[in-house]
């Protein structure tokens, strides 16, 4: 009798180990989220949200100074063009008024 009572002292011990230790796995794996673990996925996920807005944010502040660049670049174009249209009015002027002139110092020769 006293071999039966050890061994089934010595399941119940065991059993016990076994059931405490097959709760806390359960626990461990199938437990819902805590208010903690909750709150860390909703920072993970709003952390993550703001690098892709800072990441969209840079690309268009990027774009925007890209086309202010270009824009610049066309105004000092049109600036460039401008002036070599005005060099070629006033160019075009003075070829007139050389020609007028020459004209000019033409006719009084023939005249003579």
């Amino acid at each position: 009798m006293e071999t039966y009572s050890t061994y089934f002292i010595f399941g119940l011990i065991m059993g016990i180990l076994l059931g405490v230790n097959l709760a806390w796995l359960y626990n461990r794996v199938f437990k819902p989220d805590t208010e903690e673990e909750k709150l860390r996925l909703k920072v993970k996920r709003l952390k993550r949200k703001l690098k892709e807005k800072d990441y969209y944010l840079n690309q268009a502040l990027s774009r925007v100074n890209r086309g202010e660049q270009e824009l610049e670049e066309v105004e000092e174009l049109e600036e460039v063009e401008e002036l070599e249209e005005d060099e070629a009015h006033k160019a075009q002027e003075l070829d007139l008024k050389e020609s007028e002139q020459s004209k000019q110092s033409e006719r009084p020769e023939k005249s003579n």
